[in-house]
């Protein structure tokens, strides 16, 4: 709720979730996604939720372990941006790019 106020009064376009753990805030939890389109869309704004592949930041971050999401060998990403897809959005983002520290890399790496 203070989020989407923030973003009505912020003068803002819209908002996507970017974090790449599902469940760890309202916005990253993908149970919401749907809610949050029709929002948006009533509002007259975009919403984009943010799909990634996983997320482990352990090795930067130690005392973070709780936003942790294993890859499942690609299901996590799959379901991630399933639920992407089905939320109502007319947009979607990847969280991905070279967050190396964050595990949510989708390239191959060495």
């Amino acid at each position: 709720p203070e989020d989407k106020d923030l973003v009505e009064r912020g003068c803002f376009d819209g908002a996507y979730s970017y974090f790449a753990t599902d469940g760890f805030t309202h916005g990253s939890s993908s149970r919401h996604w749907a809610a949050l389109a029709t929002w948006a869309r009533d509002k007259n704004l975009w919403f984009s939720p943010s799909a990634g592949p996983g997320y482990d930041d352990t090795k930067i971050r130690p005392w973070n372990g709780g936003a942790t999401r294993g890859r499942g060998g690609g299901a996590y990403y799959e379901r991630m941006l399933g639920a992407a897809a089905s939320s109502g959005a007319t947009l979607l983002s990847i969280t991905s790019f070279n967050e190396w520290g964050e595990g949510t890399q989708i390239e191959p790496s060495v």
